[in-house]
């Protein structure tokens, strides 16, 4: 069976990946005869892995910037501070055609993509620490999955969660904000 791995589009590794049918590798996934194979294609996960955290990063302040943006509109709708600037640069209130209930659902539709897309993200980080432990199988030391067993022993809420909590924390004012205009 031939694997093929893009790092980028520049550059390809392609690794040829054979299963030993002497062996359960079945059960454990591919097996690689190489170490320096093994090696290398560990290299290349890890690096992925560690861009999937960086995408994560950058998606996380595009949404947080947009959402402050749509806070600070909606601040300035609710106090009728855009109808007091737009009125001293004399446009008229009646050709402001945003009603005070586009924001929210606005604010409504970006966190709902927020938070699937860091869902997205998380099912992705967890694909590739599978594929992470499986490969750290076949080297003489686990140092992903002996981190996670340190980290799990600790108890400590993961990031991802707390990350996955602001969306929804963003939607429900997002709510209120949408039937406020209206009490």
């Amino acid at each position: 069976m031939c694997v093929r791995i893009i790092v980028s589009k520049s550059r390809l590794l392609e690794v040829t990946l054979h299963y030993n049918a002497m062996n359960t590798q079945e059960q454990n996934g591919p097996h690689i005869n190489k170490p320096s194979e093994i090696i290398e294609i560990y290299k290349i996960v890890v690096e992925a892995a560690e861009r999937n955290i960086e995408r994560r990063m950058r998606t996380n302040q595009f949404y947080f910037s947009i959402i402050a943006g749509l806070f600070v509109a909606y601040s300035y709708l609710a106090d009728g501070k855009l109808a007091g600037l737009l009125a001293s640069v004399n446009v008229p209130q009646s050709s402001v055609p945003v009603p005070i209930w586009a924001l929210p659902m606005f604010l409504l539709i970006m966190s709902m993509s927020w938070f699937s897309m860091l869902l997205s993200f998380r099912a992705l980080s967890v694909a590739k620490y599978k594929v992470i432990s499986d490969i750290e199988k076949q080297l003489p030391f686990g140092a992903f999955d002996l981190e996670w067993q340190y980290y799990k022993a600790q108890r400590k809420i993961e990031t991802t969660q707390l990350e996955l909590a602001i969306p929804l924390l963003f939607y429900a004012v997002a709510a209120i904000g949408l039937v406020f205009p209206f009490l």
